[in-house]
């Protein structure tokens, strides 16, 4: 429905183009539907363009929903390549540790095996040098005894 100031400013240009009575009424009905068209079309178009512009920011949304995701995918790859490596490390530095303490126990035995022989080549010399000493007293003492 048009408002009265509208339907008057019709009216009024109707009349100044010369339309009365009939035809006055069947402009004015034409104008109306002319009118009411053209705002339909205004308001066709006003909506495709919210339409379009909702799309629009839907695509957007959409857009930064999936650059998101994936930066997010490409952090937890990241962080599990992290985590690879720092296990990887962790089982290297394992295997070092490990490899120390064998190298170390070796050793360990090595010196011990060495103390051992030296223990025993020094009991052994002693008991060279006894039993020496003990052949000599002999020895001597055989000698003392032949000569009185």
């Amino acid at each position: 429905m048009m408002p009265a100031k509208e339907l008057k400013a019709l009216v009024d240009l109707g009349t100044s183009l010369g339309y009365t009575g009939e035809d006055l009424k069947q402009w004015l009905n034409d104008e109306r539907m002319r009118v009411d068209r053209e705002k339909e079309k205004v308001e066709k178009l006003k909506r495709h363009e919210e339409e379009k512009k909702r799309q629009e920011e839907e695509q957007k949304r959409q857009e930064e929903k999936k650059k998101r995701a994936f930066a997010l995918e490409t952090l937890k790859i990241e962080a599990q390549k992290e985590l690879e490596h720092m296990k990887f490390e962790a089982e290297a530095e394992r295997v070092k540790i490990e490899d120390e303490a064998k190298r170390a126990k070796i050793e360990a035995e090595k010196e011990l095996e060495r103390m051992k022989l030296e223990t025993e080549a020094q009991k052994e010399s002693e008991r060279m040098k006894l039993k020496a000493e003990t052949e000599r007293m002999k020895i001597e003492a055989e000698k003392e005894s032949e000569r009185m």
